[in-house]
């Protein structure tokens, strides 16, 4: 019996064993088939990774650069190049020219400051026009955000009195001036923790407080926004926001979607200047 077992046993590891050898051998006689990569002949133009996706624009500048590449070097050459997006506020040239030897060139964007509102921030696309001249290994096309960040510098320290929809003075808040616009002003941390802001002509002293939201969600009727109550109620009736003696005399409503919580004054009382 223990003869006739080790048989059973040897021939089943023989039959495994034969089942193996086809699979075995079939794997030798298969073959990687290797394709090489198409050799490129042209220039081989790219945009350079170096440029970044995101340019925080400077407001005294009228223009920023981008990069651009290529791997074939020999001869001089001109590229077509076309931009895309941000609302006719930035141009670029129509092409950009490498001398001959020349690896990287540089092309400048202009834009006009006065016709870009400050913190908005556009997605502009730069494409090499003829694909004959690009890489498969290089972009493109490049997409990059840009805008103009509105800067601050604290100018005076003041009291805050809330007679409508708050209640009671907010001591010590900052009144910031724009870098940027010499009329736009902030007060910090006003209201529900947002910033008011305002223009102040300081030839006229007239005063026009921004529409907006006061970092308040109403239970019943949802996000409470103020405005000036010129810009409210399209008229000087209920009184104009004005600047007098160390004084901004604020006329505002505070609304809502279904109605306003009523109108009135309200003050803020400069105590000192900030010392830079």
């Amino acid at each position: 019996m223990e003869f006739a077992y080790m048989n059973k046993i040897k021939n089943i590891l023989s039959a495994v064993f034969l089942l193996a050898l086809p699979l075995t051998f079939s794997a030798c006689d298969d073959e990687v088939e290797y394709t090489p990569a198409e050799k490129q002949t042209n220039a081989q133009v790219f945009f350079s990774n170096s440029n970044p996706a995101k340019i925080n624009l400077d407001a005294t500048s009228t223009s920023f650069e981008v990069s651009i590449a290529r791997v074939k070097t020999d001869d001089a050459i001109t590229v077509p190049l076309t931009l895309t997006g941000g609302d006719g506020l930035y141009t670029a040239p129509p092409s950009v020219s490498f001398a001959q030897g020349e690896a990287t060139a540089k092309i400048a964007i202009t834009y006009d400051v006065a016709a870009i509102e400050p913190n908005v921030y556009s997605d502009i696309t730069l494409s090499i026009s003829d694909a004959s001249l690009t890489t498969p290994y290089g972009m493109a096309t490049y997409t990059i955000s840009v805008g103009i960040p509105e800067t601050w510098t604290v100018r005076y320290i003041g009291d805050y009195t809330y007679t409508l929809f708050f209640s009671g003075v907010d001591p010590g808040l900052t009144l910031s001036q724009s870098d940027l616009y010499a009329d736009r002003w902030r007060i910090s941390n006003w209201g529900g923790g947002v910033d008011l802001y305002f223009t102040w002509n300081q030839e006229t002293n007239e005063i026009l407080v921004d529409d907006q939201l006061i970092g308040y969600n109403h239970s019943s009727y949802g996000p409470v926004s103020i405005d000036d109550l010129v810009d409210y109620t399209d008229g000087t009736k209920y009184g104009k926001s004005y600047y007098e003696d160390g004084v901004f005399h604020f006329y505002v409503v505070y609304y809502v979607d279904a109605g306003n919580f009523g109108n009135g004054e309200e003050l803020f009382t400069i105590s000192g200047p900030v010392k830079n």
